[in-house]
C-alpha cells in the first residue's frame, strides 16, 4: 500500500489586518481569546484533514494544556466562534472544529502537492474514522460513539468542497461528485490488517494518530516530544525495524530509560545506601 497522502500544513497566513472575529474575540476574552484563536489554527494545520475532533478526550484534553484554559473556557471560546461562523457552526454542535475560512488561506498550498485540499467532513466520514483508528482513547467504545445519535447521519446542506480545476480550487455542490481519494471511504482501510491505517507518517517511518501525537506533547512537551519520535525514526530507518505500534514503542523505551536511571536498593537493612 502507498503511503497515505499528507493532509496536514506547515504554516497558515496571518493577516495584519484584523477583521470582525477577532475584534470580538478580542474584546469579550481579552489575549488570552487572541491567543487561543491563533493556537486553534496552528491545531487546524496540524491535524490531518484540517479538522478537530473533541469527541476524543486527548483531543479535547490537548486544546485545554495547549491554551491553559479549563473544558468550560474553552468551550465558550470556541461557541463564540461558531456563533461569528469563524468555525462551521453545525459541525461543532457535534464537537468537530472546522474552519472554511482556514481551508480557504491555506489553498495555495495545496496548489504545488498531487493531493487534493481537504474538504469538510461529515459526520459518518468522522465515524468512520474513529472506527478505523481504534486503539486507546480513540476506541469506539471509551469515546461512545454510540450515545450521538447524530454521528451517523450527514451534515445536510452544500459542504465546502475543493477541488484542483486548471489550477484552481472550485467549490462543489455535492460532495459525492468530488473525485478525492483520502477523504473516501474505500479508502480508509477499515477491512484490512494494516498497523498504521488512520495514522499520519509524522517523520519518516514514524506513524501516529493525530490523539497519540497530542499525548505524547502533553505527556514529555513538544521539545522532548519530538526528539523521541525522532530518535524512533532514526533507529527504525538506521536498523530496517518495523513495529506494530510506533506510539507504544515510544512509551516503552521511556519506561525502559526510566528503569535504568533509577537507582536499585541493595539488600539488607533498612538503612543502608542504594547503589
Amino acid at each position: 500500500m502507498g503511503r497515505k497522502p499528507r493532509q496536514t500544513v506547515d504554516w497558515f497566513p496571518h493577516y495584519c489586518l484584523h477583521k470582525m472575529t477577532m475584534a470580538i474575540i478580542e474584546d469579550k476574552f481579552g489575549i488570552p481569546g487572541y491567543a487561543f484563536w491563533f493556537k486553534l489554527l496552528e491545531m487546524l494545520g496540524s491535524s490531518s484533514g484540517h479538522y478537530i475532533d473533541c469527541n476524543k478526550a486527548a483531543s479535547w484534553e490537548f486544546i485545554q494544556a495547549k491554551n491553559r484554559m479549563d473544558s468550560e473556557k474553552c468551550r465558550e471560546i470556541l461557541d463564540t466562534l461558531a456563533k461569528l461562523e469563524a468555525i462551521d457552526k453545525q459541525l461543532w454542535e457535534d464537537k468537530i472544529i472546522w474552519s472554511d475560512n482556514f481551508i480557504e488561506g491555506i489553498a495555495e498550498v495545496y496548489e504545488h502537492r498531487t493531493t487534493d485540499i481537504p474538504i469538510k467532513p461529515t459526520l459518518d466520514i468522522v465515524g468512520k474514522i474513529r472506527l478505523s483508528e481504534n486503539i486507546g482513547e480513540n476506541s469506539l467504545s471509551k469515546n461512545n460513539i454510540g450515545e450521538n445519535p447524530r454521528i451517523s447521519e450527514k451534515i445536510g446542506g452544500n459542504p465546502l468542497s475543493l477541488k484542483k480545476s486548471r489550477g484552481h480550487y472550485i467549490r462543489g455542490e455535492e460532495r459525492e461528485n468530488l473525485d478525492i481519494g483520502e477523504n473516501s471511504l474505500s479508502n480508509l482501510d477499515i477491512g484490512e490488517n494494516n498497523n498504521h491505517r488512520g495514522k499520519d507518517e509524522i517523520v519518516k517511518s514514524v506513524f501516529l494518530t493525530t490523539a497519540e501525537h497530542s499525548q505524547l506533547i502533553e505527556k514529555f512537551g513538544e521539545v522532548k516530544a519530538k526528539d523521541k519520535i525522532e530518535a524512533l525514526s532514526l533507529y527504525k530507518c538506521s536498523k530496517g525495524k518495523k513495529y506494530s505500534d510506533d506510539y507504544a514503542t515510544i512509551l516503552n523505551w521511556d519506561r525502559k530509560d526510566k528503569e535504568k536511571s533509577t537507582p536499585r536498593k541493595l539488600e539488607g537493612h533498612a538503612g543502608m545506601k542504594t547503589e
